[in-house]
């Protein structure tokens, strides 16, 4: 019911917005009124909410409307002249154009009648945990030697007997920067993603740093990144993990909106679609 409605509506406000276009076509006089104002800034401004139009007009300096009017005069007469050369019918780009704003108001339409009921929330909840999973975090110290100028076997190698002087002497993790190099990003890592170990030491490195088999609150290495090697501290390592829907309701409600608001625009265009006969000519068929 719900693409119905929106596709009903669809034809009723694209016709209450380029009807007045329609007969003008072949007119020399471009109408300035407030409505015509209000469309435009919706618009451009991507915003169909009709009291934000309203109140972003209302709130223009005399300077500000001077320039929305002139913009709005040049669209007007650039979009009529191209109708007039028959360019909404041959050129692509502006094909797309006009598909694009009835796709856009089809959207604001299903976002309006979007608003999800408990059910559908803890449905799209349960069916997509993925969108709503935390993953694991890690907060670790190191000490590190560049592997630049010496050679990642050099640097293994220095690492390894700074791992044993560390042990040895049982160092804290906040004195061990101490026994290696400066690290162009720093010695503690707090609360960090995978994704950001990735990036910084490469994906051995973070694989290493999340193994449930490496040891924790002691000295552990040497692991070898796209840096040069590396002895490692972890302080903590928080495991991934779902949150209970009712920890998150405010995220799980908008993304359940913006799923069925796409969902529904979905509908409304492919009801618009199913109006049509397509006449498909290729490929051929078998002779």
């Amino acid at each position: 019911m719900h693409f119905l409605a929106l596709t009903g509506l669809l034809f009723l406000l694209h016709s209450a917005i380029v009807g007045e276009d329609a007969t003008l076509d072949n007119e020399r006089r471009i109408v300035v009124d407030r409505d015509a104002l209000l469309t435009f800034i919706q618009y451009r401004t991507r915003e169909l909410e009709p009291e934000q139009a309203e109140a972003e007009l209302a709130g223009l300096t005399d300077a500000e409307l001077q320039q929305v009017i002139d913009s709005y005069v040049s669209e007007q007469a650039l979009a009529r002249e191209a109708r007039a050369l028959g360019l909404d019918r041959t050129d692509y780009i502006i094909t797309r154009r006009l598909v694009q704003s009835l796709e856009f108001i089809s959207r604001g339409m299903a976002d309006a009648d979007s608003e999800p009921t408990a059910e559908e929330i803890t449905a799209y909840y349960t069916a997509n945990p993925e969108e709503f999973f935390v993953k694991p975090r890690v907060s670790f110290a190191h000490v590190f030697f560049s592997g630049e100028d010496r050679g990642s076997d050099e640097a293994m190698s220095l690492a390894q007997s700074a791992l044993e002087k560390l042990r040895a002497e049982d160092i804290a993790i906040s004195d061990g920067a101490r026994f290696g190099e400066r690290f162009l990003y720093g010695a503690n890592f707090v609360n960090r993603s995978g994704g950001y170990i990735v990036k910084q030491f490469g994906l051995a490195y973070a694989d290493a740093l999340f193994d449930p088999e490496t040891p924790i609150r002691e000295w552990h290495g040497p692991l070898l990144s796209d840096h040069g090697a590396h002895i490692v501290f972890i302080e903590s390592l928080e495991p991934g993990y779902l949150p209970p829907l009712e920890d998150i309701m405010e995220r799980a409600t908008d993304l359940t909106r913006s799923a069925l608001g796409e969902l529904r625009t979905r509908e409304a265009v492919q009801g618009i679609v199913d109006r049509y006969e397509a006449d498909i000519r290729y490929p051929e068929p078998d002779a």
